[in-house]
């Protein structure tokens, strides 16, 4: 690959990613955040001092807070969630007055295979979408079916996502820049065969019991 194609195809990517941040300018919550709560004149339900330990979303995308239980916080914006307990909470409290700050991000676990410059695992912060795996390996190489990339999913049943890279390149379209979850693989295959005995071994090295199946060509 000419010096020139590869600048054009990082900056395609980084106009990609600039796009994606832009459409997800509210940060939505993820496993493994921690966040400093405060409920304003009831301070046995704010985050403990004077160590301040967060409150964190466990890997279920869970929050547990004090008489409400456990939350299904993950995808929220800190307004949504904000929202949802001052009004939860006036079941209990009078006038309840929440205020939320995100002081830790959590990172999503992701694996790159195949035709990718930088193959391997990336931990994922703020942004956790195919693009921003994509650009964190360092694009793909000019070997890549950039219409077939492959996406696995954690004790996926049926076939793995396909991907069309390329429509998202020449059309700006992001229906495709999925979020990514823990474990998620990215497959980039070459422009040759491909079969799933092809894909096992990444598939091995990640974890066992996902269930796939063969006709990807």
């Amino acid at each position: 690959m000419n010096l020139r194609k590869s600048l054009l195809i990082s900056a395609a990517v980084l106009c990609l990613c600039s796009t994606a941040m832009a459409q997800n300018e509210d940060y939505r919550l993820h496993p493994g955040d921690s966040l400093d709560i405060k409920v304003l004149r009831y301070g046995e339900l704010s985050s403990p001092e004077p160590d301040k330990t967060p409150y964190k979303i466990r890997l279920d995308g869970k929050l547990t807070f004090p008489l409400l239980g456990e939350i299904n916080a993950a995808g929220m914006t800190v307004a949504e969630l904000t929202a949802l307990l001052n009004t939860d909470l006036q079941e209990y409290l009078i006038k309840p007055e929440v205020y939320i700050n995100v002081v830790g991000e959590g990172s999503t676990r992701v694996y790159l295979f195949g035709e990718i410059r930088r193959p391997g695992m990336y931990e994922l912060k703020k942004t956790h979408t195919v693009i921003d795996a994509i650009s964190a390996a360092g694009s793909y190489t000019e070997r890549t079916a950039k219409k077939k990339i492959f996406l696995i999913r954690k004790n996926q049943q049926g076939e793995p996502l396909q991907i069309n890279l390329k429509n998202m390149l020449d059309t700006g379209d992001l229906e495709q820049n999925y979020e990514l979850q823990e474990g998620d693989i990215l497959f980039f295959k070459g422009n040759g065969k491909f079969t799933l005995s092809d894909l096992m071994p990444y598939l091995s090295a990640v974890y066992m019991g996902a269930s796939v199946k063969s006709d990807l060509e």
